[in-house]
C-alpha cells in the first residue's frame, strides 16, 4: 500500500496557467526568446523590460536591414540599367531539338485526348438517360481507355522533359563555368563565392526547369481551351459565362504576377548573399575558432539568415494571401455557372449530360487562366535565372582574360622585365623594374613583405598585366602568346597550393593527364612526397579530402611542386613554395633544382634566404623596386637590406 505523499495526482491545469503558457509560446515564436529566459524573466519580474529590449533590438536589425535592402535594391537597379542579353541561354535549350519535337507531338496527342474525352462523357450520359445501357458501357470504356492512354502519354512527356533539362543545365554549366575560368584573375578575387557556386550551379537547374514548367502549363492550357470552345459548341450563354470567368481569372493572376516577380528578385539576391556568408563560415572555420570569432560570425549569419527569412515569409504570405482570394471568387463564379446551367436545364435549354459535363468540368475556367498565368510565371522565372547567369557575362564585372594569337611549341626559358610598372587599384606595386634571367639559370628574389616579389610571378604568367612595360619570354611579348603556349612553358607553385579533393594520382593526372604512373614515381620522388604516397595502403590511389587536409603543410606544398615537375615546363616559379619544408627535404629539392637547371629556368620566391643562397643571381626588392642583384656571397657584402634579412634569419635559427 502506498503511502499519501507517494500518490501521483493528474496535472490540471488552470486557466491562467493554459492563458500563461500560451503567452510564453507567442513572445518565444515572435521575439525568439527561449522557454528559459521567459521564466527566469518572470521570475524577476522583468518580463517586459526584456520584451523590450528584444523589440528593441528587433528595430535596430531593421534598421540595418533597410540599409541593406537599400544597398540590394541599388545594386538590381544596376543590373537592369546593363541591359544583359537574357536569351542567349534559350538556345541551349532549344537545341535539343529531338527532344522537343517529342514532347511537342505527345503534347498534341494529349489535347486530342482530351478533346475525344468531353463527348465520350457526354454520349454515355445520354445512352443512359436513353436506357441504351450496352452503348453507355462502351462509351465509358473509351473514356477509360483515353485516360489511360493519356495516363501514358503524360509519361512519356515527363521522361523527355528530364532528359531535355538534364541536356540544356549541362551545357548552360559548362559554358558559366568556362566564362568563370577565363575572368581576370584580379577581378576574380572581388567576386564572392557564393555568387559563383549560385549562378553556375543553381541557376541553369531553375532556368530549365521554368522553361519546361512554362511548356507544360501552356500544354495544359490548350488542353483547357479546347474544353471551354466546346462548351461554346454545347450552349453558346454557357460559354459566354466560363470564358469571361476565365478573363476575369487571368487579369487578377496577372496583377499577382506583376507584384511576385520583384519579391522572387529580391529573395534570391538575400539567398546568394546568405550562402556566400555560409561558405565563408565553413571554409574558414578553423580560423574563425582559433580568433574566437564565432560570436562575430553568426551575429553576421544571423542578420543575412533572418533577411532571407523575412524576405521568404513575405514571399510566402503574399501568394498565400493572394490565392486565397482568388480561389474564393474562383469558387463564387463556378457556383454562378452551375447554378445557371441548372436554370437552363429547368427551362429545358440544357440536357443532363451537357449538365454531367459541365460540372465534370467545372474547374475548366479556372485551369484555363491558371495555366496560361502559370506559363507566363515559368518564363518570367526562367527570365530571372537567365539575368542572373547573363550577370557572369558582363564585361565590367567579369572582364575575361585576352591572350594573344602566336602559338609557340617550345621555348628555351630566358625571361626579360622591361621596365615594368604595376599597380593594384591604384596603389603603386612594381616601380620602373627591369632584369634578365638567362635561360636553365635560377634567379631568386628577396625582400620585406609587400614589395611586389610575388607580383612578378604572376606577371609573368599574366595572372596580372603590368600597367606599362614589356615581359619578353624568348624575347617575345607574353601578351602576344596563346594562352596554351604560356601556360604550357610555364608553371607556378604558389606558397599555398590548391590540393583538390581526390586522389594523390587525379591531382597529378591534373598537372599532365598523358603522365605515366612511372612519370608520377619520378615527380614524387624528386619533390621528396614518394616515401609518404608508398607507406599509404592505396598509393596514388589515397584521397587528399578537400584541400588536402589530410596533409601537412610541407607535404602540400611538395606535391603541389612534383605536379608541376610533372608538367615539363621551361619556367619553373616556387613563390614561397618550400616555406612549410624542414631543413633535410630543402636541401633535397635544392639538389633536384640544381640537377634540373639544365632543362628548366627557375624563379623562386622566398623568405628563407637559404632557399636560394645557391641562385645565379639574386633581386633584392625594397620600396617597390630593385636596389640590388648580384650573388649571394656579394649581396652579403655590399647590400646592407640583404645582409639583414640574411643575419635575421641566422639569428633566428
Amino acid at each position: 500500500m502506498k503511502l499519501k505523499e507517494d500518490v501521483v495526482k493528474p496535472s490540471i491545469k488552470s486557466k491562467k496557467q493554459v492563458k500563461l503558457e500560451r503567452k510564453k509560446q507567442k513572445y518565444y515564436e515572435k521575439y525568439a526568446i527561449s522557454i528559459d529566459e521567459v521564466n527566469e524573466a518572470l521570475a524577476k519580474k522583468k518580463f517586459k523590460n526584456n520584451i523590450k529590449k528584444k523589440e528593441n533590438s528587433l528595430f535596430n536589425n531593421k534598421k540595418i536591414l533597410k540599409k541593406d535592402e537599400a544597398q540590394l535594391k541599388s545594386n538590381q537597379e544596376k543590373e537592369k540599367i546593363t541591359k544583359l542579353e537574357t536569351s542567349r541561354f534559350y538556345p541551349f535549350y532549344f537545341e535539343q531539338k529531338k527532344y522537343i519535337i517529342a514532347i511537342v507531338l505527345l503534347s498534341l496527342i494529349i489535347i486530342v485526348f482530351t478533346f475525344l474525352s468531353v463527348p465520350a462523357l457526354q454520349y454515355a450520359v445520354d445512352f443512359i438517360t436513353e436506357g441504351e445501357y450496352l452503348y453507355a458501357i462502351y462509351a465509358l470504356l473509351v473514356l477509360l481507355a483515353i485516360e489511360i492512354g493519356s495516363n501514358i502519354v503524360n509519361g512519356a512527356i515527363q521522361t523527355q522533359i528530364g532528359r531535355l533539362n538534364n541536356n540544356a543545365a549541362h551545357n548552360i554549366r559548362l559554358d558559366i563555368c568556362s566564362r568563370v575560368l577565363n575572368t581576370s584573375s584580379s577581378a576574380y578575387r572581388k567576386i564572392s563565392t557564393g555568387e559563383i557556386v549560385q549562378r553556375s550551379s543553381s541557376e541553369p537547374n531553375s532556368f530549365v526547369l521554368n522553361i519546361s514548367n512554362a511548356w507544360l502549363n501552356f500544354a495544359d492550357f490548350l488542353r483547357a481551351l479546347v474544353v471551354v470552345f466546346y462548351f461554346f459548341f454545347l450552349n453558346v450563354w454557357i460559354g459566354t459565362i466560363v470564358l469571361l470567368i476565365c478573363i476575369i481569372d487571368f487579369i487578377l493572376l496577372r496583377i499577382r504576377r506583376k507584384y511576385r516577380a520583384s519579391r522572387i528578385m529580391r529573395s534570391s539576391l538575400l539567398n546568394e548573399k546568405s550562402a556566400n556568408h555560409i561558405t565563408e563560415f565553413v571554409r574558414g572555420s578553423d580560423d574563425v575558432k582559433s580568433l574566437n570569432l564565432k560570436g562575430t560570425m553568426l551575429s553576421v549569419m544571423n542578420k543575412w539568415s533572418m533577411a532571407r527569412r523575412n524576405s521568404d515569409i513575405n514571399l510566402r504570405d503574399f501568394e498565400s494571401s493572394t490565392h486565397r482570394l482568388i480561389n474564393i471568387f474562383r469558387d463564387i463564379m463556378v457556383m454562378a455557372c452551375l447554378i445557371v446551367g441548372v436554370y437552363f436545364m429547368w427551362q429545358g435549354i440544357l440536357s443532363l449530360s451537357v449538365l454531367v459535363v459541365l460540372i465534370r468540368y467545372k474547374d475548366i475556367p479556372s485551369n484555363l487562366s491558371i495555366c496560361l498565368n502559370s506559363s507566363m510565371i515559368g518564363i518570367q522565372n526562367a527570365n530571372i535565372s537567365a539575368l542572373r547567369m547573363a550577370q557572369v557575362y558582363d564585361s565590367e564585372k567579369y572582364p575575361q582574360e585576352k591572350f594573344g594569337t602566336q602559338d609557340i611549341e617550345d621555348l628555351s626559358g630566358r625571361v626579360k622585365f622591361c621596365d615594368v610598372v604595376f599597380e593594384y587599384d591604384d596603389v603603386p606595386v612594381l616601380n620602373h623594374i627591369s632584369f634578365e634571367v638567362k635561360a636553365g639559370n635560377t634567379l631568386g628574389i628577396v625582400g620585406r613583405s609587400g614589395e611586389g616579389k610575388s607580383t612578378i610571378l604572376s606577371l609573368i604568367n599574366r595572372l596580372n598585366d603590368p600597367k606599362s612595360g614589356q615581359i619578353l619570354l624568348d624575347g617575345i611579348d607574353n601578351k602576344c602568346l596563346t594562352e596554351q603556349s604560356l601556360r604550357n612553358i610555364v608553371s607556378l607553385v604558389p606558397q599555398m597550393p590548391y590540393i583538390f579533393n581526390t586522389t594523390i594520382r587525379e591531382n597529378m593526372l591534373y598537372a599532365n593527364p598523358k603522365a605515366t604512373e612511372e612519370e608520377m614515381i619520378d615527380a614524387l620522388k624528386m619533390s621528396q612526397l614518394y616515401d609518404f604516397v608508398k607507406s599509404k595502403p592505396d598509393g596514388l590511389d589515397t584521397i587528399l579530402g578537400e584541400g588536402g587536409i589530410t596533409l601537412s603543410g610541407g607535404q602540400r606544398q611538395r606535391l603541389a611542386i612534383a605536379r608541376a615537375f610533372l608538367t615539363d615546363c621551361k619556367l619553373l616559379m616556387l613563390d614561397e613554395a618550400t616555406s612549410a619544408l624542414d631543413n633535410e627535404n630543402q636541401e633535397e629539392i635544392k639538389k633536384v633544382i640544381k640537377n634540373l637547371k639544365s632543362k628548366c629556368t627557375f624563379i623562386i620566391v622566398a623568405h628563407r634566404l637559404s632557399t636560394i643562397v645557391d641562385c645565379d643571381e639574386i633581386l633584392v626588392i625594397d620600396n617597390h623596386q630593385i636596389v640590388a642583384k648580384g650573388k649571394h656571397a656579394d649581396l652579403i657584402k655590399n647590400c646592407e637590406i640583404y645582409k639583414d634579412l640574411y643575419m635575421l634569419e641566422d639569428g633566428s635559427k
